[in-house]
């Protein structure tokens, strides 16, 4: 494990705790996830040599708020990650 895959997978647990804790509605939740999480989240990723079951586990519990607060408790893993005409949310992970 690399100094950068800990410190993404801390600031990622960081997310997932404080979503998880806050009274977002949908929207905020959608608005947060873009505007706030990917950036902060995908910013270090162009020079990076993670792996992807990685950058997977790195996701997975700040993923699991965002989707728990837009009111997608029971989806799977392909399906956020499906495009929309498939009837998936088309998040960017």
């Amino acid at each position: 494990m690399t100094s950068q895959y800990n410190a993404l997978l801390s600031k990622s647990n960081h997310y997932a705790r404080a979503i998880a804790a806050c009274p977002l509605t949908r929207t905020g939740a959608c608005n947060t996830y873009f505007t706030v999480y990917l950036p902060a989240i995908t910013y270090s990723l162009k020079a990076s040599s993670l792996k992807v079951e990685e950058l997977e586990r790195i996701q997975s519990k700040a993923m699991q708020s965002f989707l728990n607060k837009m009111g997608c408790h029971q989806i799977t893993h392909a399906s956020y990650m499906d495009q929309i005409t498939l009837a998936g949310t088309a998040f960017v992970t």
